[in-house]
């Protein structure tokens, strides 16, 4: 029985639309104002807005065989949506503090 190739790396190569992002964080959408628990006195100037996000690109998986030291690269061609998530401070631009692959 021939060993499995080991896999050594997986790596993403995908791209977000950081224009668009900019844009609709900065210009278009107002992040939400709640009630703040009187225990969060601290953070109410922080104020937070999320949207989705479609990203494009490749993840490139290598694989690795000891017994005949050959290497196998393959890059799949990928199309998924993020969750980004930004927060503001008082009057400041907003920051992307959170992404999360939705798939």
């Amino acid at each position: 029985m021939q060993p499995s190739p080991r896999q050594t790396s997986v790596v993403s190569k995908v791209k977000l639309p950081e224009e668009r992002l900019e844009y609709f964080f900065n210009e278009r959408f107002e992040p939400r104002k709640e009630d703040r628990d009187s225990n969060l006195k601290d953070f109410s100037n922080l104020n937070w807005c999320s949207t989705e996000a479609p990203a494009h690109g490749t993840v490139q998986i290598v694989l690795s065989n000891r017994r005949t030291n050959r290497i196998l690269c393959a890059e799949i061609p990928v199309k998924t949506y993020f969750l980004v998530t930004a927060t503001r401070t008082n009057n400041q631009p907003c920051e992307l503090t959170f992404g999360l692959s939705l798939s």
